[in-house]
């Protein structure tokens, strides 16, 4: 789960928690960047422009067994392929719309596909109504839209 907030000293933080590892990773609005859950195989082929499985093919597992190679050189040439986000400077809206845009492609691609040739058998996870909450120094945690609980005949928003 990604847990965000906004600190006393106005910075907003996030942390990418798992269980039972604890914070995997954590970001904040001094640095910007993305922050990412869940099945994020076509996320990371779209804004990495490769996908994390890359080191399964067998020219990248020559490529790293070769003598003097160096993983990290390696992964900064494959992050040359990466799309420059500004992160820094996108609009709220912007923010907004780009996570819209990356739920529905993943759901529309699991919807044709069957995972990879490397990775075949995948499972789509993604789809149905997106929940969208934003986070504001001034306003706080505030839902964009959010689904209602239903179950058959009863509907339960958890609005106040």
């Amino acid at each position: 789960m990604i847990v965000a907030g906004i600190d006393d000293d106005k910075v907003g933080r996030a942390y990418l928690v798992s269980v039972p590892k604890g914070i995997t990773n954590e970001k904040d609005t001094n640095t910007c960047g993305a922050l990412w859950a869940g099945q994020t195989d076509v996320l990371a082929r779209i804004v990495k422009g490769y996908a994390p499985e890359i080191e399964n093919l067998d020219f990248v597992k020559e490529a790293l067994a070769q003598p003097g190679a160096k993983q990290g050189e390696i992964g900064g040439q494959l992050n040359r392929l990466e799309y420059i986000i500004n992160w820094d400077i996108i609009t709220l809206q912007d923010a907004v719309d780009f996570c819209v845009l990356m739920t529905r492609t993943t759901e529309n691609i699991q919807r044709f596909s069957d995972g990879t040739a490397l990775a075949p058998g995948g499972i789509a996870g993604v789809g149905g109504g997106i929940d969208i909450a934003v986070i504001t120094p001034e306003k706080g945690f505030l839902w964009l839209k959010k689904k209602k609980l239903k179950a058959e005949n009863a509907e339960l928003s958890l609005e106040e």
